[in-house]
């Protein structure tokens, strides 16, 4: 797949919005004051946003909810336009599959008390308003902005004026990382997640409420430590510091609780598929015997499955329409997940061949899970470029376009790819169509 170059890292931010080579000078850069622009400084390092600020107590207070309805309009039009998006569109994007307390509540109420949310949010809201237009790139203005707010809020948590709870630095790093990669700044993003997942091995809950904000940062990071090790083969995932005490033995009685116990399945299986790779091209006698290991892990599959279904009989018996996309996304990955997991590294193409089902049974659940974005009652909701920051459909409809040899299986996926129009953190549906349509021609063309 094609890799992310990323921008420089260095420079003003005004050169860097332009795309030309600053002179670094300070405190305002020569490239900048001698063509009588204004020269906006410099960003501060990355590598420190989230991970060294000082931290107080767990315990956070949180401002009432009637405070939000009260909240009022200081800003400027770009401040408020930009909040208004957040809290109308982002939020409601981030949560359309799992929905989650840290967006519907935490960070609202955080941004009324904590200045560093308050910029992140307005920083978010405006890039993902831009974004959401689905024009080719950020206008130059709008992307100074964002990065103008984005600035001040990582200011705010490399020099807190008081010492920080983690509970408000995870959820900064949370949002930063949305932020990076929204702008399709995959090094930074995947940088302030390792720093929330560095944080989470250090934390120890404080009282009931802290607790429960605690367990949403953690199911969320998860989400984005799986993200990370499915994109970059080079990702070390950090699930040994968060492993979920999660029961898959008898039925579930939560999605959050059937998807953290997939989450860390997922993570298992990767993890396992990397080393089975590393044994790739050593002689017979000389590979690690991984097949013990294997079946451990498709059992372990099946187990969950086994809890999943009569949960799952029991959410579409009650009609509980707002968990349908949950559960049919959970139903892809882990199909996706056997078919990863069965075939070794030295096993030919066609011994996917014998999942044609599970490839036809991913493709018809993606199928349901997309309509309501391609198939609305709104046709100016077309328009609109979806971001979820979720390990998503993407992947596994990719694979069943890469793997699958049954043209009209893989046709299907690369046309569910082409028309979705979202973006799931790193995965964007448009870029993964072309690549699809490009093996397919390579592979039944003969080229």
């Amino acid at each position: 797949t094609r890799r992310y170059a990323p921008r420089s890292k260095t420079g003003c931010i005004t050169c860097r919005i332009r795309h030309v080579k600053c002179d670094e000078a300070r405190p305002a850069c020569n490239r900048c004051t001698s063509t009588g622009r204004k020269c906006d400084g410099y960003p501060e390092p990355s590598e420190t946003e989230c991970g060294k600020s000082t931290h107080r107590s767990l315990t956070v207070n949180l401002p009432a909810l009637t405070a939000l309805a009260n909240q009022p309009r200081l800003g400027t039009d770009r401040e408020n336009r930009a909040q208004e998006f957040f809290q109308v569109q982002t939020i409601s994007q981030l949560t359309e599959v799992f929905r989650s307390e840290l967006w519907d509540r935490y960070v609202l109420q955080l941004a009324l008390s904590e200045p560093s949310i308050h910029y992140a949010k307005v920083a978010l809201g405006a890039i993902h308003l831009s974004f959401s237009t689905g024009t080719p790139s950020i206008s130059g203005e709008d992307e100074l902005f964002a990065l103008q707010q984005y600035n001040k809020a990582i200011s705010r948590i490399v020099h807190p004026p008081k010492p920080l709870s983690p509970i408000v630095v995870l959820v900064a790093c949370y949002m930063f990382s949305c932020f990076e990669t929204i702008r399709g700044n995959h090094e930074a993003s995947f940088r302030h997640t390792a720093s929330g997942l560095q944080l989470i091995s250090t934390m120890v809950h404080n009282g009931a409420e802290d607790e429960a904000i605690e367990k949403s940062l953690v199911q969320k990071f998860a989400s984005l430590d799986l993200l990370a090790a499915v994109y970059d083969p080079g990702w070390v995932t950090y699930s040994v510091h968060y492993t979920p005490q999660t029961d898959n033995r008898g039925p579930f009685t939560s999605i959050e609780q059937a998807h953290y116990g997939l989450t860390a399945l997922l993570q298992s299986i990767l993890r396992f598929k990397r080393l089975e790779g590393s044994q790739y091209g050593k002689d017979v006698l000389e590979r690690k015997d991984t097949s013990a290991e294997r079946e451990q892990l498709l059992a372990d599959l099946a187990q969950w499955s086994a809890a999943f279904e009569p949960f799952l009989n029991d959410m579409i018996s009650t009609s509980a329409g707002e968990q349908t996309q949950a559960m049919q996304l959970l139903q892809i990955q882990q199909l996706a997940g056997h078919i990863h997991l069965s075939v070794t590294v030295w096993d030919e193409q066609m011994s996917y061949d014998k999942f044609l089902p599970l490839f036809q049974k991913i493709v018809s659940l993606a199928e349901v899970l997309l309509s309501p974005s391609d198939v609305s009652s709104k046709p100016d909701k077309r328009k609109i470029k979806k971001f979820l920051y979720e390990h998503g459909v993407i992947p596994s409809l990719y694979l069943a376009g890469y793997k699958c040899r049954d043209p009209v299986v893989r046709r299907k996926a690369q046309r569910l790819l082409a028309s979705a129009r979202r973006k799931e953190g790193v995965w964007e549906s448009d870029v993964m169509a072309k690549v699809v349509e490009q093996i397919i021609a390579i592979e039944e063309g003969g080229g």
